[in-house]
């Protein structure tokens, strides 16, 4: 049990307002990182009737760790920070849905990486939803100042705990002076911003209906650590929830440490159980890549579903789909990324020949729409079944080489390929699987045709949508993806 007196420090400082400065102008000569127009694609947010804005927030965030018997505790209090947060909201109000998708940005290559954005940008423009993405690492922001010192030289994640400058780089990415641990309460203070209804909520002053928060794979970590610890203390002062919903993508077996660690050193206590129990629907997801990247997980961090008011949790274990998608096209164009100073590994020939295209977003649109209901309406999202393992704990496979088990998908059940979650025959396959595409021949074999292999997983998707696994408009990209498939089978 905490004291009464720490507790009210943690409850203050999460309910702090930090300051907003913004939207940032852009020009000719300086725009945010991972502006659309900068994108691999390109893309024009006025196409869609929305708005692109960047907002700096500046206030004081406490530094929280366990003690020897696990217990929270503030190790440095009212340290004061500058971050960034990225804004893509509908220009009219009109065509606003009232719901605001909250990502933590991903930080594991040195720059911000807006993984969740890759995963439902289609359903935040198609729906009308805003989203927020908040740079959530002293490397990112380093990565910042090198894109356009003069933007982003403001930004600040410093210790209070001074380091000899200039500064070194140890453990997971992390820069001597600085303090990760900032982050927990600057994402509080965000929500409380979105939240508080003031004109300057970087939305517009948009009102919010529901927020979710998201992190994908490290930024997943992220979100498992903030739940497990700060939950409880995430409501207004009228006791109304920050967040409604929660979904972790493809990092769920993992947490972070609650502040940064020297090189040598190692998180006390830190929990075994990932997410045990939580009050607000929560829902994660892992890749049948993540079994691989993840593998030394206890199997005991996996989550359990819940349907108690007191423990509301979905996972789903997704079959033949890799760990992230390396090709995304609205992620920073390979130009904007390498004025980071970040050295991008380049994406090998082979590669792209072998890449696993199973698309895992149409899952995540799909799950993302289910927590809405969850929440809005209390209809409870079906269950999935995990992977099937032998005795020593393996992925079994189906005579196609597929995983058996978890929530299945036509992928998988009408498949015209082998779908691997990880590959070891080139370097990047940890990350991004493996296809070992059908012969014709066999394709004829399983289905009589091509088109009776379109007209099973047309079938096969109507019923995902039944369940609400899919969405429609997403569904009618499936069968494009199922199009382009059968006509490299030619």
């Amino acid at each position: 049990m905490l004291s009464m007196e720490i507790d009210k420090k943690i409850a203050a400082s999460i309910h702090a307002l930090p300051s907003v400065e913004g939207p940032i102008p852009v020009t000719e000569t300086s725009h945010p990182y991972c502006a659309m127009a900068f994108s691999r694609c390109r893309m024009d947010l006025a196409d869609y009737g929305y708005l692109e804005e960047e907002y700096f927030l500046s206030g004081t965030a406490n530094v929280y760790d366990l003690d020897e018997n696990g217990a929270l505790y503030i190790k440095y209090e009212a340290v004061p920070y500058k971050n960034r947060i990225l804004v893509r909201r509908p220009r009219e109000i009109q065509n606003y849905s009232g719901r605001v998708l909250m990502d933590i940005l991903n930080a594991s290559s040195g720059y911000d990486i807006e993984d969740g954005w890759d995963r439902f940008y289609r359903y935040c423009l198609e729906g009308g939803h805003a989203y927020v993405g908040v740079t959530s690492k002293p490397l990112c922001v380093q990565a910042l100042k090198n894109f356009d010192f003069e933007r982003y030289n403001s930004l600040n994640w410093s210790s209070p705990v001074p380091a000899p400058q200039p500064a070194g780089k140890y453990g997971f990415g992390s820069i001597q002076g600085t303090e990760e641990g900032l982050a927990w309460d600057i994402f509080s203070q965000t929500a409380n911003v979105l939240r508080c209804g003031v004109p300057n909520n970087c939305l517009g002053g948009y009102p919010v209906d529901y927020l979710n928060l998201s992190g994908q794979s490290q930024s997943g970590m992220y979100l498992n650590t903030y739940t497990h610890f700060f939950h409880p203390y995430l409501k207004t002062r009228e006791g109304q929830k920050f967040f409604d919903t929660y979904l972790n993508i493809v990092g769920v077996a993992a947490c972070r440490p609650l502040c940064q660690m020297a090189y040598d050193e190692k998180p006390a206590r830190f929990p075994d159980v990932v997410v045990e129990k939580i009050d607000s629907p929560y829902a994660l997801i892992s890749s049948e890549g993540d079994m691989y990247l993840f593998q030394n997980t206890h199997e005991h961090a996996w989550p359990k579903d819940g349907d108690t008011p007191e423990n509301r949790i979905r996972y789903y274990e997704i079959p033949g789909t890799p760990h992230t998608n390396i090709v995304c096209k609205v992620l920073n164009s390979y130009e904007e990324t390498d004025k980071t100073g970040v050295i991008r590994p380049p994406i090998l020939p082979e590669t792209i020949e072998g890449l696993n295209d199973t698309p895992l977003e149409f899952y995540v649109c799909g799950i993302l729409e289910l927590l809405y209901k969850w929440w809005a309406f209390g209809i409870a999202p079906p269950r999935a079944k995990r992977f099937m393992r032998d005795a020593e704990g393996n992925l079994l496979r189906d005579i196609h080489g597929n995983v058996k088990g978890g929530l299945r998908t036509p992928f998988v059940d009408v498949p015209a390929a082998s779908y691997l979650g990880r590959s070891t025959k080139f370097a990047q396959g940890a990350m991004c699987g493996e296809k070992k595409p059908f012969s014709f021949s066999k394709m004829l074999a399983l289905y009589g045709s091509l088109e009776g292999y379109l007209e099973k997983f047309k079938a096969y998707v109507q019923q995902q949508i039944e369940l609400g696994f899919i969405l429609p408009s997403d569904a009618r990209r499936m069968l494009q993806w199922a199009e382009r498939t059968a006509a490299q089978c030619k």
